[in-house]
């Protein structure tokens, strides 16, 4: 029982310890190297739709797509 308490109170402990996140943005020639290790990804940027809609009448929406110019 003592033991079982024991592992149910360290084991969160022992997994938070196990993965960290770093985010970095990268300029200049490094965000131009392909070689570079990570994942890349664009902030969304939003984006105005414009298509027919009920009645003949405008529908406009609100888009969220990449931003190449902010990797």
């Amino acid at each position: 029982m003592k033991a079982r308490m024991i592992a149910l109170l360290t084991a969160p402990i022992l997994i938070c310890g196990c993965t960290q996140l770093n985010v970095q943005k990268l300029s200049g020639d490094d965000a131009k190297d392909s070689t570079t290790k990570g994942i890349r990804y664009s902030l969304p940027k939003t984006f105005l739709s414009l298509g027919p809609g009920q009645n003949g009448v405008m529908q406009v929406e609100e888009v969220y797509l990449p931003d190449h110019a902010n990797e």
